[in-house]
């Protein structure tokens, strides 16, 4: 059974976002919410509720209803919460009072074989095209689209990507099938937007947190399962691919602030702006760990396919218009990690 998460790292995203009046008696449906940041999106606005008395409720949509609540321990006893069971593709109808939405199924690390390059297509673009269809018979008046900054493709030359790059996947190679997907579902909502619905986009870069899996294709949840036991830390390719991290609670504040404060069919980015070479994230990690250094082991294997070396955005949309900001570095963000993953197994 999953901990919760911290109730500092809570506090954090309800003092962040701020002003809450706008779920007021509000009816949220959550797609992906039994995932790392639908997590995240959820425990918040319990803990918003909670601190409030907004009188929200929820309705989380989910294959798995058994899984999350072995996950999200209080959540199957919670009243707020509603369940629909079902693939996002075959969407049934939601209930008529929905008044808020966010749309975070599909993310990548959840396709059962990463391989069905199709499935991860039509989960996304179908998904998608499917909420969009029945939000429309609800009296739904703001919808959240997660998106990712893979749209941007791939971008070894940018130094930091903004919402104007021109960059794009590549649509001629079958491992640009989730990035591309996004980029057609960010359409629909935007044109969804030109009717009336309140639509803003957030394009999510790389993150940090508790619930990030540690046996997934995120390099930093595999840095932390090496380091949690004992090292040695293992980057499998040559050290030099570059991101940024932010703090799992700063994401989640920044994806609530997006869908109060932005502007519909706008994107924004959320991520940290502090480049890091994955040799230099697995040192990082080493230390906040007290390993030493000798502890990280290069192998300088061949990237995979389809991977932006470098991969960095530029904030300064997010951080101007939705009053943002990175409020937890990477260091501290590593160590609540790996403490929520320490107390996890205890």
């Amino acid at each position: 059974m999953r901990h919760p998460f911290a109730a500092a790292d809570l506090a954090h995203i309800v003092a962040r976002v701020g002003d809450w009046d706008a779920m007021r008696g509000a009816h949220c449906v959550v797609t992906g919410g039994t995932g790392y940041l639908g997590g995240w999106l959820v425990e918040a606005l319990r803990a918003a509720d909670d601190a409030h008395g907004l009188g929200v409720r929820l309705t989380l949509v989910t294959r798995d209803p058994a899984r999350a609540h072995a996950t999200h321990p209080g959540w199957a006893a919670d009243r707020r919460i509603a369940w629909i069971t079902a693939d996002v593709r075959t969407l049934p109808a939601l209930p008529r009072d929905t008044t808020h939405a966010i749309h975070a199924a599909a993310e990548s690390s959840t396709i059962a074989d990463p391989d069905d390059h199709r499935a991860q297509f039509t989960t996304v673009l179908d998904g998608t095209r499917t909420l969009l269809d029945r939000l429309a018979e609800t009296e739904v008046r703001q919808l959240l689209f997660v998106s990712t900054g893979g749209v941007y493709g791939r971008s070894a030359l940018a130094e930091r990507l903004d919402e104007a790059s021109g960059f794009a996947p590549d649509p001629t190679d079958v491992r640009s099938a989730y990035d591309e997907a996004k980029r057609a579902a960010e359409l629909l909502v935007t044109l969804e937007g030109r009717r009336g619905l309140v639509a803003p986009i957030v394009r999510l870069f790389a993150s940090v947190g508790p619930g990030l899996p540690l046996d997934a294709h995120f390099a930093v949840g595999n840095f932390l399962r090496d380091a949690l036991a004992g090292g040695p830390i293992t980057v499998r390719g040559d050290g030099t691919a570059v991101r940024s991290y932010l703090y799992a609670a700063d994401v989640a504040a920044w994806c609530w602030r997006a869908l109060f404060h932005g502007v519909s069919g706008r994107a924004y980015n959320v991520g940290a702006e502090l480049a890091l070479s994955t040799r230099e994230l697995a040192l990082r990690v080493a230390q906040v760990t007290e390993l030493q250094p000798t502890a990280v082991r290069v192998l300088g294997e061949a990237p995979r396919g389809g991977q932006a070396q470098r991969l960095v955005p530029d904030t300064a949309r997010a951080r101007t218009e939705l009053e943002v900001a990175e409020w937890i570095d990477i260091d501290d963000a590593l160590r609540r990690t790996i403490a929520w993953h320490r107390a996890t197994h205890d």
